[in-house]
């Protein structure tokens, strides 16, 4: 609570000092504490003020910004179901691979349903499509499974493919204790 209190004040305080460096700016008749009538000194006031102000009304849009959620129609009411909640439910499920590596990963809700875009990262070789095919039919059924929510499509980037291959070291002493290397690809 002591948190959201000071990021109140502070907020307020940015809106409060960037109205009042564009003041500053535009009228420096009322202020005689320094010369403000140098043009490159009143830009650069009026930019940093306008700098503030986008920051400030940037904040207060996103304060008020609805996130974006599925509803389910029951019998007994409605179930909301937030995008971050799917973000976990996909994150576990991308994590239990021990082969994969997540990146990044967008979801978007929208009227005609529920889509969800990954970039992943690759740790072996062998038969990736196959297995990229299970990732996505396994998302669109633990998805079914767990929320009742119907995955539209499931996109999958992958970004690199690293393959893991044992190093033959017999002999070289130099490399007795690296036994694997990654390969890019």
């Amino acid at each position: 609570m002591l948190w959201m209190f000071l990021f109140a004040i502070g907020w307020i305080g940015l809106g409060i000092i960037s109205l009042g460096t564009m003041f500053l700016a535009v009228f420096p008749k009322y202020f005689s504490i320094v010369n403000y009538y140098n043009i490159n000194f009143r830009l650069i006031i009026l930019g940093v003020g306008f700098f503030y102000f986008a920051l400030f009304i940037e904040k207060l849009l996103r304060l008020f910004k609805k996130e974006e959620a599925y509803y389910l129609d029951t019998e007994n009411g409605k179930i909301r179901i937030t995008i971050s909640a799917l973000n976990t439910l996909i994150k576990k499920e991308i994590t239990k691979r021990k082969n994969l590596k997540l990146i990044k990963m967008k979801n978007s809700i929208n009227k005609k349903g529920v889509y969800v875009k990954i970039e992943i990262e690759i740790l072996e070789t062998d038969n990736v499509s196959l297995k990229l095919k299970t990732i996505q039919e396994d998302i669109k059924n633990r998805t079914k499974e767990v929320f009742d929510i119907e995955v539209k499509s499931v996109d999958i980037v992958t970004s690199k493919v690293k393959d893991i291959v044992k190093v033959d070291n017999i002999g070289d002493e130099n490399n007795a204790d690296r036994d694997i290397r990654e390969i890019d690809s």
